[in-house]
């Protein structure tokens, strides 16, 4: 649908560098085609909340928080309201919400709303669950660490990877342990994080995000003993 791909396109735009003026015009078309959505379908669907949150991720990009959040309100209102056939748009919204508010400093909203996700993402089945919920939780770990309730983020990512451990190869090294070593590092809890590493220094080709978390990990510790394999 044309009004989507704009949407896309001056989202996109609007994320590197327009002028003060651009971002007006975008702003317009943004306003807009929210009403034409509107139009077509009726404020309260679906559709309509998805682009309502749309332009208030343009807003939030802006800093403009004060036009953000009437639009993250209503969308998230319709939503909430529409738990029937459209349940996963509360649980991937709520994700979304959870993000900015992490950005924003708000991070009691954004606690909340992760565990929200995740409580409505345990509903989906099988490997919609699998691929939905550790995502969440690798999000909500992040707002842990950054408020250094480590234990909590510790439990988060044990859950994240013992979710994805379900549909994995067996041998198969799950690159989502980095974020836990890099936790432990962070921690300062430095045996946990080499034995974590100890796993991760077995894939090979070793992926980028190995190699420079290990490189972090041997300068914090100030170790030369075990260099970084090619």
């Amino acid at each position: 649908m044309k009004t989507w791909a704009l949407t896309l396109a001056v989202l996109a735009g609007s994320s590197s560098g327009l002028w003060m003026s651009a971002n007006a015009q975008t702003e317009q078309q943004l306003l807009t085609e929210l009403k034409r959505t509107e139009h077509q379908f009726g404020k309260n669907d679906t559709r309509t909340a998805e682009f309502a949150f749309s332009v208030g991720n343009f807003y939030h990009r802006q800093q403009q928080n004060e036009k953000a959040q009437p639009m993250f309100a209503r969308a998230m209102s319709v939503f909430e309201a529409h738990q029937g056939n459209h349940a996963d748009l509360l649980r991937y919204y709520s994700d979304q919400l959870a993000r900015i508010d992490m950005e924003e400093g708000k991070k009691g909203e954004s606690e909340k709303l992760f565990k929200q996700a995740i409580a409505l993402g345990d509903r989906l089945p099988g490997k919609e669950k699998t691929y939905a919920v550790p995502n969440t939780l690798a999000g909500l770990a992040a707002l842990y660490e950054s408020e250094c309730r480590y234990p909590e983020a510790e439990a988060a990512l044990k859950q994240r990877l013992e979710m994805r451990h379900r549909f994995m190869n067996a041998g198969q090294v799950d690159l989502a342990l980095v974020d836990l070593a890099e936790l432990y590092t962070r921690w300062q809890k430095y045996d946990q994080a080499q034995h974590v590493f100890d796993e991760l220094l077995h894939i090979s080709p070793m992926p980028v995000q190995v190699r420079q978390a290990y490189s972090a990990f041997l300068s914090k510790t100030s170790s030369k003993s075990q260099p970084v394999a090619n």
